[in-house]
């Protein structure tokens, strides 16, 4: 299963759409809801699925200053590194349920999500 968040008013062409697999796309999407601001957050309701959710140009800026911020000011390495140490804790079997959080990935989002002019989720 993949995912394409669509930019609704792209500030370039070529930027689009931002096509991520569930394997990449989930982790991130855990770490928005964990760490960014839920007024925001709890404006876009389906994250993990393909029902065409997402926030306006306003709010998609606002999530990409926040990532910004987070990956800036050690919150990213903090969640991460807790992220880990909570995997590392599960039984094998349960391990397979969760997808490694990529700081490159978060890195795309924030990018793209700055450029984007709004985003659904497709």
């Amino acid at each position: 299963m993949s995912f394409h968040i669509e930019a609704r008013a792209p500030a370039f062409p070529q930027n689009d759409g931002l096509k991520l697999g569930a394997w990449a796309w989930r982790p991130v999407v855990q770490l928005i809801v964990d760490l960014c601001d839920p007024r925001v957050v709890s404006r876009c309701t389906y994250w993990s699925s393909n029902e065409g959710d997402g926030l306006d140009a306003d709010d998609a800026m606002a999530l990409a200053t926040e990532l910004e911020a987070i990956l800036a000011d050690g919150r990213y390495d903090d969640y991460a590194a807790g992220r880990a140490r909570m995997l590392a804790n599960l039984p094998p079997d349960s391990r397979k349920h969760y997808y490694d959080l990529d700081r490159e990935t978060v890195e795309i989002v924030a990018r793209f999500l700055k450029q984007s002019g709004g985003f659904e989720i497709n």
